[in-house]
Order: C-alpha cells, then structure tokens, then sequence
C-alpha cells in the first residue's frame, strides 16, 4: 500500500438493477482524505453472517488467522479533493476514473480488498462486484434473509453450459 489514502463505504451500497428487484451487492473503493481517525472494515463479515460460510471456506485454520484481519482501507473517510501523487497523468480531468471489479470463482466482494484498495490508493473509484450468480463462496439474496452458497456442477450437468448462464447473470448484473 502506499502513502495515499483509501477508503470503503462501511455499508455495502445497494445500488438497484434496472432489470431486477434484487440490488446489487458492492463495496466501493476510493481514493480519501486521510483524518487521522480512521476506522478499519474487517475483511470477513460478522461473526453471525461468518458462520453461515460454506465448507469452502470454514476451515477452523482460516477462520483463526483471518477472523480479525483488517482491509487496508479507512472506513467512510471524505472522498479526496485531489488526485494522490501516484496516479497517472491521466486523471488531470480533475475525476476519478472508475474500474468495475469482477471476482472470480469462489470469490466475493472483498476477495481482492488489498487489490482494490491499492487501486484506490492511485486514484481510482474502484465497485468491487459480488456476484449472486452462484461464483461467490456465500452471498445473501432476498436483502439478506437467505444464504446463497458456491455452487458447483452436478456430476451430470454439462459445466461449460451452467458457468455460460452464470456469465449471462454477471451481464445483466
């Protein structure tokens, strides 16, 4: 990470899909001012929304080493008035340029956090996806009242086809 500053929203922003009713679930990354009071996201959910992790992840190991690492970002610090010293010549519009972040299979929305927070560190706006397709490692539906676990083809289900309708889902996402 470098000296600039980075941030995430503390709540994960519900931004409504115009051909669903289901939001879509994110977590935004971007280039802050620092306070001097900063407030750390942790990098897995609650304890409560934790235990509902598939098999995937629950392995006690991880469970212990992760269960109290911070994503290294402030949490709802003051967007920047100004572009970090590391970005580019490019962003001289006075704007931050914005990267859609996709995870991949087993992923979620802060997989990649020390990724996107870098990218957020050099002055991008950075909307870090999580997927309701079945690629997440766990996800909420329904606002949150029901669990959305990985899901892995069938023995006799044709996978090139399932991860194509998964790929038509992210599309419309």
């Amino acid at each position: 990470m470098t000296s600039a500053e980075t941030a995430t929203h503390p709540e994960d922003a519900d931004v409504e899909r115009a051909a669903e009713s289901e939001p879509l679930l994110v977590r935004l990354y971007y280039p802050a001012e620092p306070r001097g009071t900063e407030h750390q996201a942790t990098w897995l959910p609650p304890p409560a929304e934790f235990a509902r992790l598939p098999r995937l992840v629950s392995i006690p190991l991880v469970v212990a080493i992760t269960l109290f690492t911070k994503i290294p970002a402030s949490m709802d610090a003051p967007v920047a008035t100004r572009r970090p010293e590391t970005a580019s010549a490019a962003h001289e519009t006075g704007r931050f340029p914005v990267v859609v972040f996709s995870h991949g299979l087993g992923g979620c929305r802060t997989t990649y956090s020390g990724f996107c927070g870098e990218l957020a560190s050099h002055g991008f706006v950075v909307c870090a996806i999580e997927h309701r397709d079945g690629t997440a490692s766990v996800t909420s539906v329904e606002r949150g009242k029901r669990t959305l676990p990985y899901r892995r083809p069938r023995k006799d289900e044709d996978e090139y086809r399932m991860r194509r309708g998964q790929l038509h889902h992210r599309l419309g996402e």
